[in-house]
């Protein structure tokens, strides 16, 4: 079953999360996007002073920002809506 907090809100709509936990604990330094508007991934990186994740649509240039919290989570997929 799929955790609660595996998912975005952003831009008023709500998405949830996909895919399996990583099998590395988390270190990888990016989380693999799905952009909804372009029916295809992108990848968002880790910020230089490591706090979030920042990802871009490939098709309308849209970013999305996923916070670093304590406890966080192990997926590193997600489902992104940036349509409006």
């Amino acid at each position: 079953m799929a955790d609660p907090r595996d998912s975005v809100v952003w831009q008023g709509e709500s998405s949830g999360g996909f895919g399996a936990p990583a099998e590395t604990g988390g270190r990888e330094g990016f989380l693999r996007l799905w952009f909804e508007c372009s029916g295809g991934y992108a990848r968002a990186v880790k910020t230089k002073d490591g706090t979030a994740y920042v990802g871009r649509c490939p098709k309308c240039g849209a970013s999305a920002t996923f916070p670093i919290g304590q406890g966080g989570t192990s997926v590193r997929a997600f489902r992104v809506s940036c349509r409006p």
